[in-house]
């Protein structure tokens, strides 16, 4: 898969991503509710003074969607010469590659705000979700 390499491209796929959240499709929800869930890395975007989280492993390749997803992770491979590093190896599908992609468009690291991460556990609580503390944010914060 490709990585992202602007904010459009970025907002094509938040798009897609609210589309599945919001839905009555119950694998698409669910999907999305795990992306959540399981993600650690977020870009924010507010519309109409309200946050709306993404994870950076869903976001970060273009032209992402639910099935290109499964894809992707369930035949991720070693890229070429990290075959060597076993668990520590760089994938053809991977959140680290996807977070310097966000970081190179965003134009600023993902970090640990306080104030975000209240915002982030606001957004878990409307989905059924816990939400956590221990999330990192881009705080280029994408307005549309």
């Amino acid at each position: 898969m490709e990585l992202v390499k602007n904010v459009k491209e970025i907002i094509e796929n938040a798009k897609r991503f609210d589309s599945y959240i919001e839905c009555g499709n119950s694998d698409e929800k669910e999907f999305a509710i795990n992306c959540i869930a399981w993600g650690k890395c977020f870009v924010v975007i507010k519309e109409n003074n309200s946050y709306k989280f993404y994870p950076s492993k869903y976001i970060g390749y273009k032209d992402n969607s639910a099935t290109g997803y499964y894809d992707a992770y369930y035949n991720a491979e070693a890229l070429p010469g990290e075959e060597k590093h076993r668990d520590a190896a760089y994938y053809t599908f991977d959140g680290r590659m996807s977070n310097k992609a966000i970081t190179k468009v965003l134009r600023c690291n993902c970090e640990k705000d306080y104030s975000m991460s209240e915002k982030f556990i606001e957004y878990c609580n409307k989905y059924g979700l816990k939400g956590s503390e221990k999330r990192k944010f881009w705080l280029n914060i994408i307005e549309i």
